[in-house]
């Protein structure tokens, strides 16, 4: 089983756990943090590639996703259902249809 170790880079002049090491300073106590803790110029770059890429993916996801409801023309979401394609009326089914069937 591999272990998860937990965050090694700590501000040593207050031990405070570093989460962001784009940051040249200790976000507790202001100190200025070791060289050897920061990313370099390089990993920074490689940061910010990957998380482009990302957004770029998720953004082309959501425009076919977009597309796909537009030309569908049927959507669910959150809401509900809008169309009829699934034989859903406005009133939820009780607008008397075959059968007279009513709701009260």
């Amino acid at each position: 089983m591999t272990e998860i170790s937990t965050n090694k880079y700590r501000c040593p002049a207050c031990g405070f756990q570093v989460f962001n090491r784009r940051f040249a300073k200790c976000e507790s106590c202001g100190a200025a943090l070791p060289g050897e803790m920061l990313f370099t110029a390089a990993e920074r770059a490689a940061l910010d590639t990957e998380h482009e890429r990302r957004r770029k993916e998720i953004e082309s996801a959501k425009k076919k996703k977009h597309q796909r409801v537009a030309s569908e023309g049927v959507y669910v979401g959150d809401v509900g259902v809008s169309g009829g394609e699934f034989g859903g009326s406005a009133d939820g089914g009780c607008s008397g249809g075959e059968g007279g069937a009513s709701c009260s």
